[in-house]
């Protein structure tokens, strides 16, 4: 498949997708008609990563849908066990993974995430106002997850 290079709503949103290879990074320089409305040097994307310190990386594009609605792509994953753990011993101190640091990022099997965008146009007393929402849902049949943290500029 095709890698995206970006959409562009009906209402004058673009938004550009950052691939690093064959891996999304995230969103680039979004614009509205023109005028730049984030900057593209931080990608916006999430970190997913759960209290037994696994975090998924490496999303790989599996589907890319749009229509007048909006966009939706749909992502697998790599996952790596390691780094810090968000549980703690009984002295508040953080505890790490102790697995095979040596290991490579494996397949996160049965993990989707999906990325759902939508133009939005309001009307607010006589103006126009112009942008997108964005949603992120998120299965997987072994890594569950209580948090997304949503990283932009």
């Amino acid at each position: 498949m095709a890698l995206p290079d970006k959409t562009i709503f009906s209402n004058g949103i673009s938004l550009p997708f950052v691939w690093q290879n064959e891996n999304y990074s995230g969103l680039g320089a979004v614009s509205a008609n023109g005028v730049a409305l984030r900057s593209a040097a931080r990608p916006m994307f999430v970190e997913i990563r759960n209290p037994w310190g696994v975090q998924l990386l490496d999303y790989r594009l599996q589907d890319y849908s749009e229509d007048n609605s909006g966009v939706r792509l749909t992502f697998t994953a790599s996952r790596e066990q390691r780094g810090i753990m968000e549980w703690m011993v009984h002295s508040v101190r953080n505890r790490y993974i102790t697995a095979d640091w040596t290991s490579p990022a494996a397949p996160a099997e049965g993990t989707i995430l999906e990325l759902i965008l939508i133009p939005v146009t309001r009307r607010i007393a006589d103006r126009i106002w112009i942008g997108f929402s964005y949603q992120y849902k998120y299965t997987s049949k072994d890594i569950p997850i209580y948090k997304v943290l949503d990283r932009g500029t």
